[in-house]
């Protein structure tokens, strides 16, 4: 997540090292979340924050959404329709921001690292994971400021 204090950026990385620490790592995020006033997301609406609850309340942790949940996977299929056909994040990053990333993985091969990760526990599989999730939120907020920026 991205955690904007006195607006500075700060980027903030959880991660599970093991299914064991799923609970810490929720609660964790139950903490950053809590005085957060506005959270912004691509599918987090749909996917994420139901998933993420769903699991913290698995473990008795009260997960309270921010106020206002902006979910820009939403915002650009109808700002954007008519400049691409395909709405996953980093075609979006290619066709609006201009950007590509250098050395990135395919977000499908993400569940596959990490699943190889906890049988080998060979941490090198899991540099690209935090790599490519670390590129998703900074191209999230770089969205938003592209979206922001055409409204004002």
């Amino acid at each position: 997540m991205i955690k904007f204090d006195s607006c500075k950026a700060r980027l903030i990385q959880i991660l599970a090292r093991f299914p064991e620490e799923e609970s810490a790592i929720l609660f964790e995020a139950a903490k950053l979340l809590k005085d957060s006033k506005v959270m912004v997301s691509y599918n987090g609406k749909t996917f994420d924050w139901p998933y993420i609850e769903h699991r913290a309340a698995m473990y008795g942790i009260e997960l309270k959404p921010p106020q206002l949940h902006i979910d820009l996977l939403h915002f650009s299929r109808r700002i954007f329709k008519q400049l691409v056909d395909r709405f996953k994040l980093s075609h979006l990053e290619k066709k609006v921001l201009n950007k590509t990333r250098k050395q990135d993985i395919n977000s499908e091969y993400v569940p596959i690292l990490y699943r190889e990760y906890l049988k080998e526990r060979e941490s090198a599989y899991l540099y690209p994971v935090i790599v490519h999730n670390r590129e998703d939120l900074i191209t999230l907020v770089e969205l938003l400021n592209f979206l922001y920026q055409g409204c004002v």
